[in-house]
């Protein structure tokens, strides 16, 4: 998993997360309001059974927490101050070793989880 920060986002510049399974990426933008929220999410197959995911903020947040379970196999992401506003608490995936995808808001924060069939490869940089 890769973060990435632009260096400017606002208003007319929707914040976006870009997860990207095995060469895994997140491209993520921020501004200093007090609310976020995630607005969408939405995935694409790429060549080699990569799967790339974008989750889309409308206004600024903290970096996510990240890390992976063994058993059962998932990648997880912490998105603090972030609220779930896309009516969705799971999308079927079903494709590139990434079976489900949870959205569960709780303390605070909002929790994706991505349910796997099989250990996946990830990095994250910012």
């Amino acid at each position: 998993m890769i973060v990435k920060i632009p260096k400017r986002c606002g208003p007319d510049r929707p914040a976006l997360v870009q997860m990207l399974i095995l060469a895994l990426s997140i491209g993520w933008g921020w501004t200093a309001e007090a609310a976020t929220h995630l607005q969408s999410v939405e995935f694409a197959q790429l060549p080699g059974e990569r799967l790339e995911f974008t989750l889309t903020l409308d206004a600024p947040g903290v970096a996510p927490k990240d890390f992976q379970t063994e058993l059962p196999q998932r990648i997880v992401l912490d998105l603090p101050g972030v609220t779930n506003a896309t009516g969705q608490r799971s999308v079927p995936v079903q494709r590139g070793g990434v079976t489900t995808l949870q959205l569960v808001e709780s303390g605070g924060r909002t929790r994706v989880v991505f349910n796997l069939d099989r250990a996946q490869v990830y990095a994250v940089r910012s």
